[in-house]
């Protein structure tokens, strides 16, 4: 696993954060702060699909030293008054950054429906993750400064480590998807125009119509209509089994039918 990797990730798994309890365990202790089994047990949920050939220990593991190493290298950071701390104006553009990455990766509808199961607004959660993102900056910086000058890796290095690790370090399956959505009410007769409409588009396209083209005018996700109806890079088994199933027998290129 790449060294820092869990700093650029740890926002990401946002829309599934959990509000510690007064039972929770606490699994690691670093100065002031600590680190509490719900918390990684969270992180382990939301990367285990991006390391299929770690075991479950394994993963843990590497996720909790990685936590601990941000916590350490983040206290080290606040204290070093030559480190310029980031601003509003900085700091909002990183959110609004990170949020449109979620937006693509997902779905603007998808997105929208998370934010509604947590009771939160885009606002709110600016708001809420506003100091993760300030310290994720400023973890930035201070690597940028004393880690990353120090680094020499020679090319035995690399090698011994790939020979070492190459069973853990294969990537797992990725899909590049894009999409059409089409809104399906609970009404019959909307529910019934709705397929027509979805197997219509299908045919246009089976017979050479532009896939982008018409997602860029018919589908109701509109965040992703504007991209053509690309909704970014997903690990394999992300969706659920009915949907994986027709995914997997899918060629690179070829369209599916409505899925349901």
């Amino acid at each position: 696993m790449r060294k820092g990797a869990f700093i650029a990730f740890l926002f990401s798994g946002f829309i599934y954060a959990q509000t510690t309890t007064i039972e929770d365990k606490v699994v690691a202790r670093v100065g002031d702060e600590v680190i509490t089994l719900s918390e990684l047990n969270e992180l382990y949920e939301n990367y285990k699909n991006f390391y299929p050939n770690l075991s479950e220990r394994d993963l843990k593991q590497s996720i909790l030293q990685e936590l601990i190493n941000n916590k350490l290298i983040l206290q080290a950071a606040k204290k070093d008054t030559t480190i310029a701390r980031p601003g509003a104006e900085e700091i909002n553009r990183a959110l609004e950054e990170r949020i449109k990455l979620f937006e693509q990766q997902y779905g603007s509808e998808n997105f929208e429906d998370m934010l509604k199961s947590q009771g939160l607004t885009r606002e709110a959660l600016k708001e809420m993750y506003r100091e993760n993102i300030s310290d994720e900056i400023l973890v930035q910086r201070y690597i940028d400064k004393y880690v990353r000058p120090k680094i020499q890796v020679t090319p035995q290095e690399v090698r011994n480590f790939y020979d070492q690790y190459k069973d853990s370090l294969k990537e797992p399956d990725l899909y590049r998807i894009s999409h059409i959505l089409i809104k399906v009410s609970v009404d019959s007769a909307q529910e019934s125009a709705a397929l027509k409409k979805a197997q219509s588009l299908y045919n246009q396209i089976k017979k050479g119509a532009s896939f982008e083209d018409l997602a860029n005018r018919y589908s109701d996700d509109r965040e992703s209509a504007s991209y053509g109806g690309k909704i970014g890079t997903i690990p394999k088994n992300f969706f659920p089994p009915e949907v994986q199933e027709k995914l997997d027998k899918l060629n690179p290129g070829e369209v599916s039918e409505p899925i349901r």
